[in-house]
């Protein structure tokens, strides 16, 4: 940076390319590494498609608005549980940590209020994090792994540049990447289980059953290939990939994968498959 900071002083017009190259070297390395997200989170996503069939059986469109701008009705707000948690793994594979960090953060604030809806949970005059932390503690098997309030203590303290996060992941032996896909995951539950709620609400218990199902087999990394769209629009949301032929093969997909699970009959293969390429699709849809 002091190279670049050097050569803007010395002739300021080549600071925009030479950001622009850095730029562009950085989409190739973040496009290149396949690893950069989860193989958890990947098959978090491998969820979606059973789930947003089930919405759509039940009368949920597709929204443009995001839940926290204008919350349609409550089938159209868990449209946009899942959406989020898209947006937030499209972030962590781009290696767009600090904006992760935010989407994560607000994820699991909007999710935790219903959390604490449903279950009757009323704020006592604690800190943010002690409530959240006693919010999930309704569900005994998740809270004793996980203490949200403690990870959105975390994400707030990174986004205001403190080191405590680093400094956990460093203790724990894990990633800043695994971490947050590790609170949206969770976060992802609560999700999944209101749709399973409305779902047997609306007599489809027989799809829903699957919703929290787990690989019996888990792929790795280096055992499949992601899609070259999904590789290709990880950084590139300006006007010229907005008009690109890239952008307009993604907008088919995604119309492909709104088709698929807006199917009455694909309800029993999506319950019973799990598949990689499948959420490839919805992950190029943006949902």
């Amino acid at each position: 940076m002091q190279a670049v900071a050097r050569a803007a002083r010395q002739n300021p017009a080549l600071f925009g390319p030479i950001l622009m190259s850095m730029f562009e070297r950085r989409c190739r390395a973040v496009g290149s590494d396949q690893s950069a997200l989860p193989m958890d989170a990947w098959y978090s996503l491998a969820k979606l498609p059973l789930a947003d069939h089930l919405l759509s059986r039940t009368g949920a469109g597709w929204p443009p608005s995001k839940d926290i701008v204008a919350s349609v009705d409550w089938v159209s707000s868990m449209r946009w549980g899942l959406d989020h948690f898209v947006f937030l793994t499209y972030l962590i594979r781009g290696g767009r940590f600090m904006a992760a960090a935010l989407t994560a953060r607000m994820f699991l604030e909007r999710w935790t209020l219903n959390v604490a809806h449903h279950h009757g949970v009323e704020r006592e005059g604690e800190t943010d994090a002690d409530f959240i932390t006693r919010a999930w503690s309704v569900y005994p098997d998740l809270s004793s792994v996980h203490d949200l309030g403690r990870y959105w203590k975390l994400l707030s303290e990174y986004l205001h540049g403190r080191a405590a996060l680093e400094e956990a992941i460093a203790i724990d032996g894990t990633s800043i990447a695994q971490f947050m896909a590790t609170v949206g995951g969770v976060t992802l539950t609560q999700v999944l289980g209101a749709i399973r709620v409305h779902a047997e609400a609306n007599h489809l218990e027989k799809l829903s059953t699957t919703l929290h199902k787990h690989p019996a087999e888990p792929l790795t990394h280096s055992s499949w290939s992601e899609d070259p769209l999904l590789v290709n629009s990880l950084h590139q949301m300006d006007f010229g990939f907005a008009t690109s032929q890239a952008a307009t093969a993604l907008s088919e997909q995604g119309a492909r994968y709104r088709s698929l699970v807006d199917d009455r009959t694909a309800g029993p293969m999506l319950r019973d498959t799990l598949s990689l390429d499948l959420v490839s699709r919805a992950g190029n849809s943006f949902h």
